[in-house]
């Protein structure tokens, strides 16, 4: 005996063939809220590297700094602005203008748009590594601490008198 499928392609509904225009509509809004949240997760997590890479690189060159002066013999000046930083190898003596003592430019540093570094100051390194304030008053072990801001938070590079530098 021969059994007759009642299944037919002529019976099917043409409507049940498919999605609505409305469900689609929904799936389509799902997808773009998914993906705002993605993009604003995404831009958060760039600035927050954007952030640590330049403090490291601050803090990099600030050790550069520190090196130039040890194997020179002579005071490198660090000179930070909001904008950035310039490095240069300084003769210190106590009565010359800080003009007349600058003994070329190593290198500055612009940071990016959004990024401000604090306090605006020139800071010295010795020959033997410490870090001080002018041309002559002697290190000391309190730290001298750089704030980096930027539009995921701050970072603070420190220094202390004895040369350690670490970013925080």
């Amino acid at each position: 005996m021969k059994l007759k499928s009642s299944f037919s392609p002529l019976s099917l509904n043409i409507f049940s063939k498919g999605f609505t225009l409305i469900e689609l509509v929904i799936i389509i809004v799902i997808v773009a809220i998914l993906a705002a949240f993605a993009a604003l997760s995404y831009d958060r997590f760039n600035n927050a590297i954007t952030l640590n890479s330049t403090a490291d690189r601050i803090a990099a060159d600030f050790k550069y700094a520190q090196d130039l002066a040890m194997t020179s013999g002579l005071r490198t000046r660090i000179n930070t602005t909001a904008a950035g930083y310039t490095v240069n190898f300084f003769n210190c003596p106590a009565t010359a203008s800080p003009a007349a003592n600058q003994l070329g430019e190593n290198f500055a540093m612009t940071l990016g748009t959004g990024y401000s570094l604090a306090p605006a100051a020139a800071r010295y390194f010795t020959s033997k590594g410490e870090m001080v304030s002018d041309c002559v008053t002697p290190p000391t072990q309190a730290p001298t601490n750089f704030v980096l801001t930027g539009p995921s938070g701050t970072r603070t590079i420190s220094v202390i008198g004895s040369g350690k530098i670490s970013v925080n």
